[in-house]
C-alpha cells in the first residue's frame, strides 16, 4: 500500500513538471526579499503600529 502511494505521489509531480515545461509557464525569478534587504527599501513596511488608551468617563 505504501509503494503505490509513493509510486502515486511521484508519477503527479512528474505530469505536474511535463505540463509546466510543455506551456512554458515558469515562475519569474527577478524578485527576492534580499534585493529589498539590501537596497535599503522601506516601502509599505510600517510593522510599528502606535495605539492610544482611551478613558471612559
Amino acid at each position: 500500500m505504501t509503494f503505490l502511494f509513493l509510486i502515486f505521489i511521484l508519477a503527479l509531480i512528474a505530469i505536474v513538471t511535463m505540463k509546466t515545461m510543455k506551456n512554458k509557464r515558469f515562475p519569474s525569478n527577478n524578485y527576492t526579499p534580499y534585493d529589498e534587504i539590501v537596497s535599503g527599501k522601506k516601502e509599505g513596511t510600517n510593522h510599528l503600529t502606535h495605539y492610544e488608551e482611551k478613558q471612559n468617563r
